[in-house]
């Protein structure tokens, strides 16, 4: 009351009169990605791709039609604090903040089949030592750059590691 601002009570009371609210913990979710997920985007990049597996002729070849996707796992983020949503929401997201910290990238790349590219991982640092590969599963390439994120020269040497493992002939990567 001195601070004139609300406080618990007032949260409580809220959260009586509201019963389909509930706190729940967010996802973090980056602005850039936030701003890029619409429906009409989507669409946009179906059309194409339907487009482009029919110019190619594998639309019926599963085996040849490969994902990949990197992603970053901060070693020092703090989690997001519980925000409130409606009760049973499925995507509950706070946008956050990986820039500041250490960070390893892991790139994961699949066929339509469910066939997978061994693992590249990227590790924060100069100096490689095979023991870093220890765990990780077969076929798994680790490599080491200052950021720790994908650059133009892991790229390539990711592309040399997908060139090798995938299946021989015409393939699409998306």
């Amino acid at each position: 009351k001195t601070k004139k601002k609300a406080g618990k009570d007032f949260f409580r009371g809220v959260m009586a009169g509201h019963s389909a609210l509930a706190p729940r913990p967010p996802q973090g979710l980056a602005h850039a990605r936030s701003e890029g997920i619409n429906g009409a985007e989507v669409s946009e990049y179906f059309q194409l791709l339907k487009r482009v597996l029919q110019d190619t002729g594998l639309m019926d070849k599963p085996a040849s039609i490969y994902n990949q996707d990197e992603t970053g796992f901060p070693l020092n983020n703090e989690a997001p604090k519980k925000i409130i949503a409606e009760k049973g929401a499925k995507h509950v997201v706070s946008q956050t903040c990986v820039e500041r910290g250490e960070n390893i990238s892991i790139s994961v790349s699949t066929n339509a089949i469910g066939n997978f590219i061994p693992l590249f991982v990227i590790m924060k640092g100069k100096r490689f030592h095979h023991e870093f590969e220890d765990g990780f599963p077969n076929g798994t390439k680790v490599t080491m750059m200052d950021s720790g994120w994908m650059t133009e020269d892991t790229f390539i040497d990711w592309l040399r590691h997908f060139q090798k493992f995938r299946i021989p002939g015409p393939c699409i990567l998306h």
